[in-house]
């Protein structure tokens, strides 16, 4: 059987997307602790419990991989800080057309 590009990702896929993941959660929490020059390549294999190669296979080097980290502590900031931009631009129609204030919670009622 063979499989169609909606379904679900191979072993491989699913094991690769796994150890990119560990390896950027490692990465976040090394240069936290030690700063991006002090981090060796050594310690955040170690650290995601991956092969130290996978650093340059999925990343191409440390410094791909310190990129990587930092795109994923930007999108949860950006996830963080969406919803309460969406709040204050309702607010701000609501003063602008002198609606008043609408609550939080959405309970208008």
């Amino acid at each position: 059987m063979t499989r169609s590009p909606a379904s679900a990702p191979s072993g491989h896929e699913a094991r690769s997307a796994e150890t990119r993941a560990k390896l950027t959660s490692a990465a976040i929490e090394v240069f936290a602790k030690v700063g991006y020059e002090a981090a060796s390549t050594r310690e955040l294999a170690k650290q995601a419990h991956a092969n130290l190669s996978a650093i340059t296979y999925h990343f191409g080097g440390k410094k791909e991989l310190y990129l990587a980290a930092a795109q994923e502590i930007a999108d949860y900031a950006a996830g963080l800080i969406r919803p309460l931009t969406t709040v204050i631009r309702v607010q701000r129609f609501h003063q602008t057309y002198r609606l008043g204030e609408i609550p939080f919670g959405g309970d208008a009622g």
